[in-house]
């Protein structure tokens, strides 16, 4: 078997364009065969005088690849005196045969087996972990979202997506945004999917650019929550089909119902003395218009013209304006800087949110009203 290994490889290097000379450069570094002792007998064990000081050794004779064991080839019997290693005569072998000695090749014979066999079940085992955790983070999500409560609680704000069941590009995905609830249906705007990217500003710009133009579909309550799956089971025996929402030939699953449309401010005072207040806001949501600004605390004399429209933004790419004071001689911060002021804003879906903008000449922040 092992010569027949040789040969087959040597015939592949062969092939590969390597001279005789590197083949057994190869070869030899590459796999070969060696042998160890695995037991030492006395000479009067079996009967034998010891008067020449030598021993009986047994060998275990291996095939190895890069010098680690890989397989057993048999045992060898072998003399040692003087640190030399002899054959056994054949005359020693009856000897042998008659006490029926018997040695079992140790473990470490099949080293390379080993190895591979514990690489093998490393990487299935890390595959069942990861598998494991697949399914409990797909089970979780799938716990959390709640799709059913979100339907039965629709907001205009909310945008669904559905997944083609058949067509896993992400071009056939769509986008609903939902524009009026009834009792027992929604009213959909539909936004493909290959007009836009899956960023909440890219979604929402292009709604706000393109809602009269865009197609329209009313769905029944009941058949938006048979339309997601409940649990990680029917996925995976894919006896979830999805549900003809938009009244083609595709059948779809809802794989998101998110917020969109979504006002977040960030506050930050850039300076202030006695005279003078600047305060930085920051937008990272939706575009919006700033309605009304009123003090609750201290009449500052705010510097803003209303309404006051301010476009989208991200975390990565906020837009900023500069909120401040205008300069009045009967006004001053000086032992009075404490301040806390109302600021009411709307949405492109016309969806108002009040916020309160608190602080001194230290610091500024802005929470909003729930």
């Amino acid at each position: 078997m092992p010569k027949i290994l040789v040969l087959y490889i040597s015939i592949l290097i062969f092939k590969a364009g390597f001279t005789l000379n590197q083949i057994i450069t190869i070869m030899s570094i590459i796999f070969g065969h060696k042998h160890f002792k695995i037991k030492e007998i006395n000479p009067q064990e079996l009967g034998l005088p010891d008067d020449y000081d030598y021993h009986i050794e047994i060998r275990q004779k291996y095939f190895h690849i890069y010098w680690i064991p890989f397989f057993g080839l048999g045992k060898i019997w072998a003399i040692r005196r003087n640190g030399e290693l002899y054959e056994l005569p054949n005359e020693y072998h009856h000897l042998i045969q008659e006490r029926q000695i018997e040695v079992k090749s140790p473990w470490y014979t099949y080293t390379l087996c080993i190895l591979i066999l514990l690489g093998f079940m490393i990487y299935f085992g890390i595959e069942k972990v990861e598998d494991y955790n697949r399914i409990n983070q797909t089970e979780t999500y799938i716990n959390e979202t709640d799709f059913g409560y979100k339907i039965e609680n629709a907001t205009i704000n909310q945008i669904y997506t559905l997944k083609d069941m058949k067509d896993y590009s992400s071009d056939a995905e769509m986008y609903l945004k939902v524009e009026k609830i009834y009792t027992d249906r929604i009213r959909f705007s539909i936004i493909p999917r290959r007009f836009v990217s899956s960023s909440a500003s890219e979604i929402e710009d292009y709604y706000n650019k393109n809602k009269m133009q865009l197609k329209v579909v009313t769905i029944l309550k009941s058949d938006l929550k048979n339309s997601y799956v409940k649990d990680y089971q029917a996925t995976e025996s894919q006896k979830f089909n999805g549900k003809n929402l938009l009244k083609t030939a595709n059948l779809y699953r809802i794989s998101a119902i998110d917020e969109r449309f979504r006002i977040i401010i960030n506050a930050k005072l850039l300076s202030a003395n006695e005279e003078e207040m600047q305060i930085q806001l920051k937008n990272t949501g939706t575009a919006l218009t700033i309605l009304s600004i009123k003090n609750i605390q201290n009449n500052v004399p705010w510097d803003i013209e209303l309404p006051l429209k301010i476009n989208a933004g991200t975390e990565t790419n906020p837009v900023s304006f500069i909120l401040k004071n205008q300069k009045k001689e009967n006004f001053s911060f000086l032992n009075n800087d404490n301040y806390r002021t109302e600021i009411k804003v709307s949405n492109s879906l016309n969806m108002k949110q009040t916020f309160y903008l608190t602080g001194n000449k230290n610091y500024s922040t802005i929470e909003k009203q729930f």
